[in-house]
């Protein structure tokens, strides 16, 4: 530093290096959910019987992180086509859309990631131009980020795909297993007494 003509001290150095410290503390804060404020996603691997041969396919899950409902579709693949259309299946299913969706980093919504910055694909663009939402990306390697699609991932995978669901067409599996999922989510009882299911997200 004294070659490029600056004097710097000890306690310069120490404040410097306390205050980026300080910045890059992980903070935590709580989870409160308001109503048509945010949906979760992810997929998730599972395996099915589709015409009585047994296959591993994947589980697209968006929940709604305020009403706790759940829409889920099954895919022969985790690509960008199962990633765009699970999300125009479930906004419908919805009847609307929330103000941001939150995500793992992946490649079907990020083309490129430098540090917390994210480049998504041209196809995320187009769905969030259409759709008009915020999508918000987990820290790599933080999956509580996301925790409630996460936790309801599994928990449907062992309440509806267990034992193995069995169809004569993937779709006709997957919309037995949404229907099942909707009845369940019914039945449950939110704080105020009522079904979650009926506690729709505001904004919807």
């Amino acid at each position: 530093m004294i070659e490029d003509g600056y004097k710097v001290g000890i306690t310069t150095v120490r404040g410097y290096l306390h205050e980026k410290r300080r910045q890059e503390k992980e903070v935590y804060i709580p989870l409160i959910h308001r109503c048509g404020d945010e949906a979760q996603v992810d997929f998730f691997q599972v395996t099915v019987e589709e015409n009585g041969v047994s296959r591993k396919v994947w589980k697209f899950v968006m929940r709604l992180m305020y009403s706790q409902r759940d829409f889920v579709w099954l895919y022969d693949h985790c690509d960008q086509l199962a990633f765009l259309d699970g999300h125009v299946r479930a906004f419908t299913y919805f009847g609307g859309v929330p103000k941001r969706v939150v995500y793992d980093n992946l490649t079907a919504a990020v083309k490129m990631r430098v540090g917390m910055k994210r480049e998504l694909t041209e196809r995320c663009k187009a769905l969030v131009s259409h759709y008009l939402f915020e999508p918000c990306f987990a820290r790599p390697g933080e999956g509580h980020d996301k925790g409630g699609v996460e936790a309801r991932g599994k928990g449907i995978r062992l309440a509806h795909l267990t034992p193995i669901p069995r169809g004569q067409t993937l779709p006709a599996i997957a919309e037995d297993i949404l229907v099942a999922v909707e009845k369940a989510g019914k039945r449950k009882v939110g704080k105020n007494g009522c079904s979650l299911a009926q506690n729709q997200e505001s904004r919807f």
